[in-house]
C-alpha cells in the first residue's frame, strides 16, 4: 500500500564525518538518517536491529507503521542507520557494538540536534538498537530527555538454545573458518540446500515451524524473531527483504554480553554500567512476553538495576502479551497493540 508519511530528508555521512543530502550515498557511507517532518513534537530517533535497515520501522504490509503512527501525532521523525544497517557499504566492514554506543549514536545526535536546532531528542531503540542505545547513554551520551528501549536492555537474559550458542562461541568458530560474516541463504543451490537441511534440525518453539528458508536462518543465527500468528502472510513473505549481512565482530560482542548478562566493551569491561546517574532521565523498557531471544527477565533486571540506583519513577517496564520480538513493529495488530504504548511514553516529555 501507499505510505502516509511526509516526504522523506534522507542524509548520510561519510567516512570523514562529512555529512550529505540525497539518497544516493558514497561508497564510505556509515551512518544514514532520514526525517519524515510530521509535525514540532520531537525529535525522535528511531534505531532498529541488526543485519537490518531502519527502513523496518515503515512497513507497507501491515495497516499502520510506527513511523505513519508517529508523524500522525506530529512527530519529527528520525530513522537512524548506524554502521551495521544493510542499506549502507559499512555492514560489510569490521566493527564492534561499542562502536555504534561510542560513534554512531552521539554523530546522530549531534546531527539532528543541528539540523533542526532542538535542545534534545527522544530516542526509541528496537534489539541493538536498543542496546547499543543504552550502552551510548552509560558512555555518556548528552542530549537525550527521554528514551524508549525494545526487547534488548543492558542485562539481557537469553534462552537456552540461545545461550549454548553464545557458550559455544560459534562466531569465533565461523571467523577461524575465514568467514567475515554472516548472511541470509538466498537463491537455490546446492550449498544452500544442504546448509537449509541442516538448519531444519535445531530447536525451535512449537507452532513456529514454516517453510521459508529465512525463517531457519534467522533461527539459527538470532533466534526466532517473532511469532509466526502475529504476521500476516504479506509480511511474513517480505522477511527475505528485511535481513541481511551481519559481521562476525560484532556477533561475538553480543554474544559476550549474552554470556555475561550484562552488556560489556569488547574487551569485558562493564564500563557501561559504571556511571548509572548517566541513566538519570525518563525510560520506558519494552519486551514480548514471547521473546526466547530477550526474556522479559532481563529487562526486568534493568528496570531493577535502573531503580536502584536512581529515581524509580523514572522507569516504566510494560511487557506485551502474545508477541515476542520483531513481531512488535511488523505485526498485524501492532499499531493497536505496541505503538500507542511507545507514543503514550513519547508524550508525557513533549510541550
Amino acid at each position: 500500500r501507499v505510505l502516509d508519511v511526509p516526504c522523506p530528508e534522507p542524509r548520510w555521512c561519510d567516512g570523514r564525518g562529512h555529512w550529505h543530502e540525497g539518497n544516493a550515498i558514497g561508497p564510505d557511507a556509515w551512518l544514514r538518517l532520514i526525517r519524515y517532518e510530521g509535525g514540532r513534537r520531537g525529535p525522535v530517533l528511531l534505531a532498529g536491529g541488526f543485519s537490518m535497515s531502519a527502513t523496518s520501522f515503515l512497513g507497507d504490509t501491515v495497516r499502520q507503521n510506527l513511523v505513519e503512527h508517529l508523524t500522525g501525532k506530529g512527530y519529527d521523525v528520525w530513522l537512524f542507520d548506524y554502521r551495521a544497517s544493510i542499506d549502507l557499504p559499512s555492514a560489510y566492514t569490521s566493527f564492534t557494538v561499542d562502536d555504534i554506543a561510542c560513534e554512531d549514536w552521539p554523530a546522530a545526535v549531534a546531527e539532528v540536534l543541528r539540523v533542526t536546532g532542538a535542545g534534545s531528542v527522544q530516542m526509541v531503540g528496537h534489539c541493538v538498537g536498543s542496546v547499543s542505545g543504552m550502552m551510548a547513554l552509560g558512555a555518556g551520551l548528552a542530549g537525550v530527555r527521554s528514551a524508549g528501549f525494545m526487547q534488548f536492555g543492558l542485562h539481557p537474559a537469553g534462552s537456552t538454545f540461545n545461550q549454548l550458542k553464545a557458550q559455544a562461541r560459534v562466531g569465533e568458530r565461523l571467523k577461524s573458518l575465514g568467514f567475515g560474516e554472516v548472511a541470509p541463504l538466498v537463491g537455490i543451490s546446492v550449498r544452500n540446500t544442504l546448509l537449509d537441511m541442516g538448519l531444519r534440525a535445531l530447536p525451535l518453539s512449537t507452532g513456529e515451524r514454516c517453510g521459508k528458508a529465512v525463517c531457519r536462518w534467522i533461527n539459527a543465527i538470532y533466534g526466532c524473531t517473532h511469532a509466526h500468528d502475529q504476521l500476516d502472510e504479506a509480511t511474513h513473505d517480505r522477511l527475505e527483504d528485511m535481513f541481511g549481512v551481519g559481521n562476525l565482530a560484532s556477533l561475538n560482542h553480543l554474544s559476550a554480553i549474552a554470556r555475561r548478562g550484562v552488556a560489556v566493551d569488547v574487551h569485558g569491561d562493564e564500563v557501561y554500567t559504571a556511571n548509572p546517574e548517566r541513566f538519570r532521565l525518563p525510560i520506558l523498557l519494552v519486551s514480548g512476553a514471547r521473546n526466547r531471544i530477550f526474556r522479559p527477565e532481563g529487562m526486568l533486571r534493568t528496570q531493577r538495576w535502573l531503580s536502584r540506583h536512581n529515581d524509580p519513577e523514572l522507569y516504566t517496564r510494560h511487557v506485551l502479551p502474545g508477541y515476542a520480538h520483531l513481531d512488535a513493529l511488523i505485526g498485524r495488530n501492532a499499531s493497536e497493540d505496541v505503538f500507542p504504548v511507545v507514543s503514550t511514553h513519547l508524550d508525557r516529555f513533549n510541550p
